[in-house]
């Protein structure tokens, strides 16, 4: 069970310390997964001591919560701006191309956090798999959020199941960024998109 509450941000100087350690554990998650990534990794990226690793953490179990934490912050605080300003196919479209190059670029070297850790040996930590279904939970709703505003402007038609398109394009790209990343070429992502940009035109005015 991970211990809470252990995390000390009562400074500015903590504050900064802690984020620039999550930060680095962030990057070599996305580049290396969670199972592969180590405490020294970290250390060294960040360029931290162990005991002040340990001040602020009290495992790796407990980074990995906390990592996930900020990731679904930093993601879905920018998405829900990004929901409201999708109003056309043609949005939605760079939407997803600008996606497609952030997590199937360099190699898949830069694959969406959750690919990298749902599939992985974290399952018998509850936090952990709480916060990754949150994450989840919340990307269905960006997307929800985006074919509602979509049937409101006249985009797609009235009897649209948001709720099923939302799910249906979670999964795909999810999918989609896990198999980008396992084979290291982005064209599965970049193929996912364009199947899921045909497929929404269906339901289209």
């Amino acid at each position: 069970m991970i211990e809470k509450n252990k995390l000390v941000k009562s400074t500015v100087r903590g504050r900064k310390t802690s984020a620039r350690i999550i930060e680095s554990g962030m990057k070599l998650f996305k580049q290396k997964g969670m199972i592969a990534t180590t405490i020294d990794d970290v250390l060294e990226d960040s360029n931290t001591g162990k005991s002040q690793f340990f001040h602020y953490f009290n495992n790796k179990d407990h980074f990995v919560l906390e990592v996930l934490k900020y990731y679904i912050e930093d993601v879905f605080s920018k998405d829900g701006e990004f929901s409201r300003n999708i109003t056309s196919l043609e949005e939605l479209d760079i939407w997803l191309a600008n996606k497609a190059e952030i997590h199937g670029g360099e190699g898949c070297e830069f694959a969406c956090i959750f690919a990298s850790s749902s599939n992985e040996e974290t399952k018998d930590q509850k936090e952990i798999v709480i916060e990754v279904q949150n994450g989840l939970k919340r990307k269905t709703d960006f997307f929800r959020a985006v074919f509602n505003n979509m049937k409101d402007n006249g985009v797609l038609k009235k009897d649209t199941d948001s709720d099923s398109l939302a799910k249906h394009f979670l999964s795909s790209i999810k999918g989609g960024v896990l198999i980008s990343r396992l084979n290291k070429n982005p064209e599965y992502i970049l193929e996912t998109n364009k199947n899921l940009m045909s497929y929404i035109k269906f339901f289209a005015k």
